[in-house]
């Protein structure tokens, strides 16, 4: 079962998911990537959040290495018009 928001109506109960696809486009300077774990929060504009979850592949490899683009399919409930992304890098975190 989905994780997300259940809604009543009449006598039907709903979840409300969203597709996202997140892009991440990595530099190609030298000691651009990391090795550290990635995880994203979608924030939108009514403060509502998406639960934070991990960015990896599902075969396992790496990401996030110098000049590689990394694409990313989520589905989280659905957060309305996306305001912000939250990134938290390792222990780093950016808003």
């Amino acid at each position: 079962m989905n994780r997300c928001e259940f809604y009543y109506q009449s006598s039907l109960l709903l979840c409300l998911l969203a597709d996202y696809e997140i892009t991440v486009v990595t530099g190609g300077h030298k000691h651009s990537g990391i090795d550290s774990k990635v995880y994203l929060t979608l924030i939108g504009a009514q403060g509502r959040r998406s639960l934070k979850q991990q960015l990896c592949h599902k075969d396992g490899s790496h990401c996030f290495r110098r000049g590689a683009v990394d694409s990313f399919k989520l589905t989280s409930k659905d957060i309305g018009t996306l305001s912000k992304i939250r990134l938290v890098i390792g222990m780093l975190c950016l808003s």
